[in-house]
């Protein structure tokens, strides 16, 4: 069993492209494959996954780098080192319920994070051009990967 999570704020402007993501998959879902909106505290994400052999992520990210910048991460290869940059509106940050998540050894199999770079966090703002034209190179990449994946199974 597969899931793809999108993570975010719908009403933070760029902060919303993994559900974008995500909403643009759903057609994809089988019973094989999970696609989820999530934007509630990351660290319920521990319990979310529950089940799923293989994950991904999908998230904004504020690195200061050029906007739109799609990124992908191993998270099973990662070491994670909370940082200030960390902060969050949430009570825990991603990467702080990703190492709780590691620590307490509540990873799926393979779990993967698609970030895109924002710029616009602003209240009521709208997803930027670069990031939206980076999420549709997103969804063209996992309905690919999807369909191989299906084809696979058979």
């Amino acid at each position: 069993m597969r899931a793809i999570i999108g993570l975010g704020n719908a009403f933070r402007g760029d902060d919303a492209v993994g559900l974008f993501v995500a909403e643009q998959l759903e057609g994809l879902s089988s019973a094989e494959l999970t696609v989820l909106c999530h934007e509630g505290e990351p660290l319920d994400l521990l319990e979310l996954w529950l089940g799923f052999d293989e994950v991904t992520l999908i998230d904004a990210s504020r690195l200061g780098i050029q906007e739109g910048t799609l990124m992908t991460y191993d998270l099973l290869a990662q070491d994670f080192k909370a940082t200030a940059q960390d902060a969050s509106s949430h009570a825990f940050s991603l990467t702080n319920a990703l190492k709780l998540g590691k620590t307490l050894d509540r990873f799926p199999a393979k779990l993967w994070l698609y970030t895109i770079e924002g710029s616009s966090f602003q209240l009521g703002s709208e997803l930027s051009l670069s990031v939206k034209e980076s999420a549709q190179t997103l969804i063209r990449i996992l309905s690919q990967y999807e369909s191989q994946s299906t084809k696979a199974s058979l």
